[in-house]
């Protein structure tokens, strides 16, 4: 039976390094997501139109999550043609 002085294995330690690690990858992914989300939450109460909105929504989620690229595309319901509202091409990330 270990008391609390007993010395932890390397073996051990490594376990537990590496859970704690995994968990706070996960962690981090979960704040940056909750970040991005923030960011969209504000740019919708806001009283721009769609395509403004929608412009800058797609810029938030290129650039936070570091994305090269993204669009935002509409259905048009009659036509059920689809139309490309707001595109973004971060020039910083690399082709």
């Amino acid at each position: 039976m270990k008391t609390a002085s007993s010395k932890i294995s390397e073996n051990e330690l490594a376990k537990i390094n590496a859970q704690m690690y995994e968990q706070n990858l996960d962690l981090a992914t979960k704040n940056k997501t909750l970040f991005t989300l923030s960011k969209i939450y504000e740019i919708v109460n806001t009283s721009l139109g769609v395509g403004e909105t929608s412009e800058k929504i797609i810029e938030a989620i290129v650039k936070e999550l570091n994305f090269q690229g993204a669009a935002i595309a509409l259905v048009d319901k009659s036509s059920r043609r689809l139309s490309t509202v707001a595109a973004f091409h971060d020039k910083r990330q690399k082709s």
